[in-house]
C-alpha cells in the first residue's frame, strides 16, 4: 500500500517533575452529596458539578448548591450543550426536567420531546453518549450514538455505523462490545482494543487500524473522555495523562502520579489549564481538587505510526 501520509499520530510523553496539593470536598465541607457525576467549566471560569442532590457551582473559593429548583428530582447526570456559547444543559433522572446554566445562573427550562438524550425507538432504546463512564453498564437493547459536527456514530449489536449529514450510512468493519475504550478527539473517533493491542481511528467513516502497542490500548489503561469539555485522560498505573492534539497528532502529557487511583472510584476528570488544577469526581468520596505545582517539562518522542 502506498504511503499517503508520513505521520498519522505522534504519541509524545512529557515527563513532569513536581508535586501537587490535594484538597478533598464532601458533605462535611461544601458538597450536598458525595457522588460527583460530571464536571465542567463555563466561559466565565466557574466550575460546575453534577451530583445526586443538586447542581453545584464553584468559584475557586466556595461552593453554591442549587437544590431548590422546581424539578421532580435532584439526581443529575452528565452535562451537554456548548460552553463557548454559554449554553450548558443538564437533565435529572429519567430526563424529567431540563436545566440550563447560562450567565452564571441555573434555570429550569421547558423541555421539548426532541431534547431527550434517551428515547424509545421502535423495539429498543436510543441513548446519546458524551462521555465514557467506567462503571456504566451498556445494554443490548439500547442503540448508543455519538454526535459530531459532520455526522454521528451509532453502536448497536456489536456494530458501528457512521451516518453523515446526508443520511448516508457507512458500516465500520470492526466489532465492539462496549464503549469503555471509545473517545472522540475533535471530529475523529478512536477505539482501542486492549485484548489484541490495536487502536482504531475513524474519520468521517474512514477506518485506519494501528497494530502497535501503546498506552492507549494497554490492558491496564482506563480512558476518561468528556465531549463537552473536549478532554480525554489516560490513566495507567496511577499515572494520569492528558491527551493533546497538536497539528492532528495525538500527544500524551503526564499530569501527575496519583497513588491508589483505582481505590477512589473516580467517575469524572477535568483539567483546568488556566489555573493548573486537576478536578477528580468520585462516585462515593466527593471531589478531589489537585493544585499542580509548576514543573519543568522534558519531551520525548515515543511512537510514530505510518500508513
Amino acid at each position: 500500500m502506498r504511503i499517503s501520509l508520513l505521520a498519522i499520530f505522534l504519541f509524545l510523553f512529557q515527563q513532569t517533575y513536581g508535586q501537587y496539593v490535594s484538597s478533598w470536598y464532601n458533605m462535611d465541607n461544601g458538597l450536598p452529596q458525595n457522588s460527583v457525576k460530571d464536571i465542567v467549566k463555563d466561559k466565565y471560569g466557574f466550575i460546575w458539578l453534577s451530583t445526586d442532590s443538586g447542581i453545584v457551582g464553584y468559584d475557586g473559593l466556595s461552593f453554591t448548591t442549587y437544590n431548590k429548583l422546581a424539578v421532580t428530582n435532584l439526581h443529575f447526570g452528565n452535562f451537554y450543550g456548548d460552553i463557548h456559547n454559554d449554553d450548558i444543559v443538564i437533565y435529572n433522572n429519567y430526563e424529567e426536567n431540563k436545566i440550563r446554566i447560562k450567565n452564571r445562573s441555573v434555570q429550569v427550562i421547558a423541555k421539548k420531546k426532541t431534547d431527550r438524550t434517551y428515547i424509545k425507538e421502535k423495539n429498543n432504546f436510543l441513548k446519546r453518549i458524551t462521555k465514557n463512564i467506567i462503571e456504566t453498564e451498556y445494554y443490548s437493547n439500547t442503540k448508543y450514538y455519538i454526535k459530531t459536527a459532520s455526522g454521528e456514530y451509532t453502536f448497536y449489536n456489536n456494530e458501528i455505523i457512521y451516518i453523515d449529514r446526508k443520511n448516508k450510512q457507512t458500516k465500520i468493519p470492526i466489532s465492539i462490545s462496549g464503549l469503555y475504550n471509545v473517545f472522540l478527539n475533535k471530529e475523529t473517533l478512536f477505539i482501542t482494543d486492549p485484548t489484541n493491542r490495536k487502536t482504531y481511528r475513524v474519520s468521517k467513516g474512514n477506518l485506519t487500524m494501528f497494530k502497535e502497542s501503546t498506552l492507549f490500548n494497554d490492558p491496564e489503561t482506563k480512558i476518561y473522555w468528556q465531549q463537552l469539555t473536549d478532554q480525554t485522560f489516560i490513566v495507567n498505573n496511577n499515572k494520569i495523562y492528558l491527551v493533546q492534539n497538536y497539528k492532528n497528532e495525538l500527544r500524551l502529557k503526564l499530569l501527575i502520579t496519583y497513588e491508589d487511583f483505582g481505590d477512589q472510584l473516580f467517575n469524572t476528570i477535568f483539567y483546568d489549564e488556566d489555573f493548573n488544577k486537576l478536578y477528580l469526581g468520585s462516585f462515593t468520596k466527593g471531589l478531589n481538587i489537585l493544585q499542580l505545582t509548576q514543573f519543568y517539562t522534558a519531551k520525548k518522542k515515543f511512537l510514530l505510526l505510518m500508513m
